[in-house]
């Protein structure tokens, strides 16, 4: 959670616009922006907005991540109990039965996700429906509905943010628009958060493990 509020960000466009009396473009269209933005980021860079939390598991294999996830980024342990570990779907069902229907448990040993399927994933072995997971996951930022808000996301993504507000701002369809401006601010966007994905790349902890590798001890996150 960042403590820059939605009022900071909106009163940097609105000077940067020279539209600080916000004639042309309103206070509430440069906060619908901002909340735009934060969706923006978190679709550009999923990690952007992460949350740790424990799930409650149903009875079976399928499970259903939390309401906004966007993508699951980790199971590391179950709640009471061991950690858990990702495992291919193609592993699991080359194994001589079927893992959907083989004795249930409380304890989860693996885990298969596929992005692809959106917000559920699998167990093994099937959940008797008591077992809960700790599970890390990238949300959908919920929505700023005033300006004395601070934004969800962390006060780093402040530039990127305000760079798409302002992108926003030029492409709207008035005497102002002005598309090689609209076209900067987008490609500023962009360009901060690659940047910053580079930079929390070089400096995590886990570059001194090297590439994951689970046949060595310690390389795997």
């Amino acid at each position: 959670m960042g403590t820059i509020t939605a009022t900071t960000l909106i009163n940097r466009a609105a000077y940067l616009l020279e539209d600080t009396g916000n004639v042309t473009w309103t206070r509430a269209e440069l906060l619908d922006w901002l909340n735009e933005a934060q969706s923006q980021v978190v679709t550009y860079s999923p990690t952007a907005n992460t949350v740790r939390q424990n799930l409650s598991l149903v009875a079976g294999t399928l499970q259903t991540l939390p309401t906004g996830s966007i993508v699951l980024m980790d199971i590391p342990r179950n709640v009471e109990g061991p950690s858990v570990r990702l495992i291919s779907r193609e592993l699991l069902d080359a194994a001589p039965y079927d893992w959907h229907t083989s004795k249930a448990s409380a304890t989860v040993k693996n885990y298969v996700y596929n992005s692809d399927e959106g917000g559920v994933f699998y167990v093994f072995p099937p959940n008797t429906g008591a077992g809960s997971l700790v599970v890390v996951y990238s949300k959908v930022p919920s929505v700023i509905t005033n300006e004395a808000q601070a934004i969800e996301l962390e006060d780093t993504y402040q530039a990127a943010l305000l760079n798409y507000m302002m992108f926003r701002a030029y492409s709207k369809d008035t005497d102002y628009a002005d598309g090689s401006k609209a076209t900067g601010y987008f490609s500023a966007f962009k360009d901060v958060l690659a940047g910053k994905a580079a930079g929390d790349t070089g400096a995590s902890a886990n570059t001194a493990l090297g590439p994951a590798n689970p046949s060595v001890e310690g390389s795997l996150k």
